[in-house]
């Protein structure tokens, strides 16, 4: 298992190298390639205000909402298709980690943040005294501080 999240209806999302487990009462529900997920290997996986469920794999993004799977890669923006972390800030907007660094969600698309911090990126979150701001934290460096307006 590489991490777990609750949502906000109570569903408990395991992160596996074999998909994306879902435990809420019986039965477990998994997300695998099988229902059109880019791969199997889920390293991140994060449930945004909208209801939706983004899963972050070695083969990309991957949305799903209601039922249907989105993926997003190279060609929407990201950096590399190896997605290490997600966050949606108060506002809305969508942070990612690639292997390639940072980028963030604008009408669809994806750009990627020129930081020389950004590709040691590991975790993404916020801070709760602020609503424009974004926090990272970084394995190997000091926590960058990614003011959002």
């Amino acid at each position: 298992m590489r991490c777990l999240f609750e949502d906000r209806e109570g569903n408990i999302w395991a992160a596996t190298d074999g998909g994306l487990d879902r435990f809420r009462d019986l039965p477990t529900v998994t997300i695998s390639t099988r229902e059109g997920l880019s791969q199997n290997t889920v390293g991140s996986v994060f449930a945004s205000s909208d209801g939706g469920v983004w899963i972050g794999t070695a083969g990309g993004l991957n949305r799903v909402q209601d039922g249907r799977i989105t993926i997003y890669s190279k060609r929407d923006g990201l950096g590399s298709d190896g997605i290490m972390a997600i966050f949606e800030e108060r506002a809305g907007r969508l942070w990612v980690h690639s292997l390639a660094g940072l980028a963030y969600s604008d009408r669809g698309r994806f750009h990627q943040l020129r930081d020389p911090l950004a590709p040691n990126i590991r975790v993404i979150t916020a801070n709760k005294w602020s609503i424009t701001d974004v926090l990272c934290a970084s394995l190997f460096r000091s926590l960058p501080h990614l003011p959002t307006q």
